[in-house]
Formats: structure tokens, C-alpha cells, sequence
């Protein structure tokens, strides 16, 4: 029999696919008696995790009178993002909330985010 594999119009033999992106497989066979048959299927591979950025850093002290705000800058240049949520101290807050820093207790506080 005969087989052919094309990956994004390229011949394949069948390496592992290693670059992020949109990708299309082609598969064509012939059995020995002549009869074909072919597949083509695309598939999208991100092997990159989105990139977290946000304004408040580990170990910044804030003042206790005023207000402060959470943002995030989160992005996923491969695949783009099916959520990203924030939370502080483990409750879920909006993005680019602004806070008041009398509300909070004095001590350590825990800014969480969490992207897919």
C-alpha cells in the first residue's frame, strides 16, 4: 500500500509536532488492491500557558488610608483565554476593582489569579 501524510501542506513522517498554532493533517492511503482513501483534520496545539501580568507584586506594603485596585493584564497569544478570575484573600473580585484599603485587616493579604 501506498501513504501519504501531509502536515500544512508539507510532507510528514510522523515527528512530534512541536510549534504552537493552527496546524491541518492530511492522510491519503492506497491498499494493494487499488481502493483509496484519505482524512484531513485540523487541530490547534498550545503548549504555552498564558502570561500572568498584574500590578501588585509580592512583598509591596500599601499604605492604610486610600484605596488601591487589582489589575491584571492577562493574555494567551496562542489560544486566547476561556477565563481569568481574581481573588483576594479568596474571595472573587472584578478586575480593575477599586478597593478600600480600611475595609482590609492589617497584615498579609493573598492576591490570587487564575487563568484558562
Amino acid at each position: 500500500g501506498i501513504l501519504s501524510m501531509l502536515l500544512d501542506n508539507k510532507p510528514y513522517d510522523g515527528r512530534a509536532i512541536t510549534q504552537d498554532g493552527n496546524h491541518t493533517l492530511a492522510v491519503s492511503a492506497v491498499d494493494e488492491f487499488g481502493l483509496a482513501s484519505s482524512k484531513t483534520v485540523q487541530f490547534m496545539l498550545d503548549q504555552t500557558g498564558p502570561i500572568i501580568r498584574v500590578n501588585i507584586k509580592t512583598g509591596d506594603v500599601l499604605e492604610r488610608l486610600g484605596t488601591f485596585s487589582v489589575i491584571n493584564n492577562t493574555v494567551d497569544a496562542v489560544s486566547g483565554l476561556k477565563s481569568v478570575e481574581t481573588k483576594l484573600d479568596g474571595i472573587s473580585i472584578a478586575n480593575n476593582s477599586i478597593l478600600s484599603l480600611e475595609t482590609l485587616g492589617f497584615g498579609k493579604h493573598t492576591i490570587t489569579i487564575t487563568a484558562a
